[in-house]
């Protein structure tokens, strides 16, 4: 990767000790002052612009592949197999999660039932996926990895970077602050349809066109296998019961969405 400003006395050190290959592998940032308030619909959409803009950029494209994740366009696949299939699939087999009266109070049998046409489909997403043109990625690109600056965001945290499917860094970008309850339900959908219209601006800054239509299904399927399978908060259902039921009530919503997205 790259390394910046970074003080001679700890380059000195860590080459001194012999970790010049650990060393190679970290990103050294100065400290940065940056905006910490609410993020709006309109710094979502700034943000995905720049996200669009940085999945097409030639230059990028040609930085040296054995930089990036190793998993690269196989991140959604690795993912559900790494994760999502032993936690969460094994998990819904079990009558405790659903018998949770967090979990028994916001999911009904037809909600169960959609989830679990998700899941039976998720072969074929994985092909569709895999199948999407590919972009540059950061690959975690949740608003905690680009706190905003003057000049616009200052990007964070590059371990996942790789060249993923078009589209990808939309998934963390509309949802991750659903995942850490910073955010409720009832501003997700303007928050997507602003990242969506900012991402496919950013991509025709660089030359690149794809059509709305297009984009759309690229991200809800990313999105479905990032966090459609996971929506059942399992962390969250060891913990407080009044926090469970609003991580499992706010979660439940754009379950639905998701759902209705892909017709399911």
């Amino acid at each position: 990767f790259f390394f910046f400003q970074a003080e001679d006395g700890i380059r000195d050190l860590v080459r001194s000790r012999g970790l010049g290959d650990v060393y190679k592998r970290q990103l050294w940032l100065e400290a940065v002052t940056h905006d910490e308030s609410p993020w709006t619909v309109d710094r979502y959409r700034d943000a995905a612009t720049m996200l669009g803009r940085f999945a097409a950029c030639a230059a990028v494209s040609e930085v040296d592949q054995s930089l990036t994740n190793q998993h690269g366009p196989q991140q959604a696949r690795v993912y559900f197999e790494n994760r999502l299939r032993g936690q969460f699939l094994a998990a819904y087999e079990q009558s405790q999660v659903w018998n949770h009266p967090a979990v028994a109070a916001h999911v009904d049998d037809e909600l169960r039932s959609r989830l679990m046409a998700l899941i039976a489909h998720v072969s074929e997403l994985l092909d569709e996926i895999e199948a999407l043109p590919l972009g540059n990625a950061h690959g975690d690109a949740a608003p905690q990895n680009l706190p905003a600056v003057p000049a616009g965001f200052c990007v964070i945290d590059w371990g996942f970077w790789c060249r993923a499917a078009l589209g990808f860094d939309l998934s963390q970008l509309v949802y991750s602050e659903m995942d850490l309850d910073r955010s409720d339900a009832s501003s997700f959908r303007a928050i997507q349809q602003g990242c969506l219209a900012g991402y496919r601006t950013g991509l025709a800054d660089e030359g690149v066109e794809i059509g709305e239509d297009e984009l759309r299904r690229a991200h809800h399927i990313q999105l479905a296998m990032a966090h459609g399978i996971s929506a059942i908060p399992l962390e969250r259902l060891q913990g407080e019961p009044a926090a469970a039921d609003r991580s499992v009530r706010e979660r439940v919503v754009v379950l639905r969405h998701i759902l209705d997205d892909l017709g399911l």
